[in-house]
């Protein structure tokens, strides 16, 4: 298991794929760092498919939150940021009606 995933190229298989994407990214995520999303935006700059949005106050769950990000905001019972599912939606409005 663990060789097969060290010779997975993630970057390699998301550009071969010939579907539309929506990479939302939470701006204090620590599991996905802005230096993570950079490398997936650097990866899929030439893809038309791909679409990333990034919100400066939200976790990984797409929470708000305050102060720096750790494990146990995730102990905290919320809803996802209305913002982030009317981006969803409009996003797979404009893709499939």
């Amino acid at each position: 298991y663990w060789e097969s995933l060290q010779a997975y190229d993630a970057f390699e298989t998301a550009r071969s794929l010939d579907v539309p994407m929506l990479v939302c990214h939470g701006g204090p995520d620590y599991q996905v760092t802005t230096a993570d999303i950079d490398a997936w935006r650097d990866a899929l700059a030439d893809d038309p498919n791909a679409r990333f949005e990034t919100y400066p106050d939200l976790n990984h769950l797409f929470l708000s939150g305050s102060g720096p990000a750790s494990p146990a905001e995730y102990r905290t019972a919320g809803h996802v940021a209305e913002q982030v599912v009317a981006d969803i939606d409009v996003w797979l409005e404009a893709r499939w009606g």
